[in-house]
């Protein structure tokens, strides 16, 4: 009976709270702060289910999902006589006004971002964690340096996790997508293009007009479409100018924090699987949806 109730306890605590897009991510535990006139955000009771025509089926964000095998003590043994930690990321500091997934993680969870972080920025594939996580705990942690790293182009939003029947992760394997072939290429593409757009801002006078004026850009040089090669990435909107909701929205965000402009990559439910950003200008944060923006008229 003991068992049981821990058992139980344990899948509450890894569900989080039951919501039309829930999934294995982080839980979804909203930071509630006072605005301007003292009132506090209240969760809806309810989520809208039509959508606007004229935006309905701009979507298409992928989630971060694992593909999750079991492994015996044996085989987990040898792993470990193998497998190395690859870069752990020591000294990395990500502060929690431009890299809010990383902010609402335990210290544990914390050692393992800076961890897959680093290991996502050389390419390597499998390592050995430092800490000792569940598999949800570790799809937590992809996913965190999955929304906060736009410039990581080349991560997929897929990865494997070994683990034991304790349910503990052993092994990470981080997986890439096709711009990893020829990464210092995609990278000399990705900066031309970004420094071609980010000249247009820069000098500009406040924080509201570079936002804008990169928004209005992105809806100039972007197309929506599905089924575009890497199209949950920003390398997909800036420099092949196609791409769904993941693939503007991760672009958005990369041009605003090259401006030092905090901007957070959001995933969510509308009517479909949907991503959009948060921007902070001034004291205000504003949700700001670049692909529900281009229509005609934008």
């Amino acid at each position: 009976s003991l068992t049981a109730a821990l058992a139980e306890k344990v899948q509450q605590m890894q569900a989080g709270p039951s919501r039309p897009d829930q999934g294995q991510g982080i839980p979804f535990t909203p930071v509630i702060q006072e605005d301007s006139g003292g009132e506090k955000y209240v969760l809806p009771d309810s989520y809208p289910q039509e959508i606007p025509g004229e935006v309905s089926g701009l979507t298409g964000y992928q989630k971060v999902t694992a593909e999750n095998e079991q492994i015996g003590q044996e085989e987990a043994d040898n792993l470990g006589s193998i497998l190395a930690s690859g870069e752990t990321g020591e000294g990395l500091n990500f502060p929690a006004e431009y890299y809010p997934y990383y902010a609402i993680l335990d210290n544990t969870l914390k050692t393992l971002y800076r961890q897959v972080y680093a290991n996502a920025l050389v390419l390597n594939t499998s390592f050995a964690h430092k800490v000792a996580v569940t598999t949800a705990q570790a799809a937590s942690v992809v996913e965190a340096v999955y929304n906060d790293h736009p410039e990581l182009f080349w991560m997929d939003a897929e990865f494997a996790c070994k683990y034991l029947r304790t349910g503990i992760c052993v092994e990470i394997t981080l997986q890439y997508n096709e711009t990893a072939d020829d990464l210092a290429s995609a990278k000399q593409d990705f900066d031309a293009c970004t420094a071609e757009i980010l000249a247009g801002a820069v000098n500009l006078g406040s924080d509201y007009e570079k936002e804008q004026y990169i928004h209005d850009v992105l809806i100039q040089i972007v197309e929506y479409k599905t089924s575009v090669p890497i199209d949950q990435s920003a390398y997909s909107a800036i420099v092949l100018g196609q791409s769904v909701c993941a693939g503007y929205s991760k672009a958005y965000q990369y041009l605003l924090q090259q401006l030092g402009i905090p901007c957070y990559y959001c995933t969510g439910y509308a009517g479909e699987d949907h991503a959009w950003n948060i921007v902070k200008t001034g004291s205000l944060y504003r949700n700001v949806d670049v692909t529900w923006d281009d229509t005609e008229p934008s």
